[in-house]
């Protein structure tokens, strides 16, 4: 909690333990490394850094390779909890009063305030956030019935889990350093 719940558990020290109940190999850059191979199986696990003690190690959930959408990264679900548990809690207010235009607008305006609220700072959990009462699953009949429906659309925040660098030498930037001529006319050079 100490860097907010739309954050990845991984990468992060464990306190109070000295070591993992099973030592896994953790080579940075390795993917057949122990701790690299569990997380491509969707499994939280340890790695020790070097004398910095142990991490966790993974941020999807166990339903990972099979789901691969956005919900099986763990700070995903967390997101979701909290928003629809806040959306709910406010929603409660709302039950069994009037449905007319002025109140499906104030519900709209006020949700779209809190979600839009988690898309600013300098550290976002959202991307974007809508809100809104839904026309067309919305019906005459369902309305009759005490049935109204709303849609929520949003994109958390994602991470960076693989970090690639691809590397290649640039003899321009020789150039650039030693202040030698941009010509490309042979007989200057």
């Amino acid at each position: 909690m100490e860097y907010g719940y739309h954050h990845s558990p991984s990468n992060r020290p464990i306190a109070g333990i000295e070591e993992a109940a099973q030592q896994v190999l953790y080579i940075p850059g390795d993917k057949t490394s122990d701790v690299q191979e569990l997380r491509g199986a969707g499994i939280v696990t340890v790695e020790e850094r070097w004398g910095k003690g142990p991490h966790v190690s993974g941020n999807r959930s166990a339903a990972y390779p099979t789901v691969t959408d956005m919900r099986n990264f763990i700070h995903v679900q967390f997101i979701e909890d909290v928003m629809d548990e806040a959306i709910l809690h406010f929603l409660d207010e709302w039950k069994d009063r009037n449905a007319n235009p002025a109140s499906l607008e104030k519900v709209e305006d006020r949700i779209n305030a809190y979600g839009l609220s988690k898309t600013v700072g300098k550290d976002p959990a959202l991307y974007d956030f809508r809100f809104s009462f839904d026309r067309k699953k919305t019906t005459p009949a369902s309305i009759a019935d005490g049935w109204l429906y709303w849609r929520q659309d949003y994109a958390p925040v994602g991470l960076m889990e693989r970090l690639t660098v691809e590397r290649s030498i640039n003899i321009d930037l020789i150039r650039n350093a030693l202040g030698l001529a941009t010509t490309t006319d042979p007989q200057v050079a």
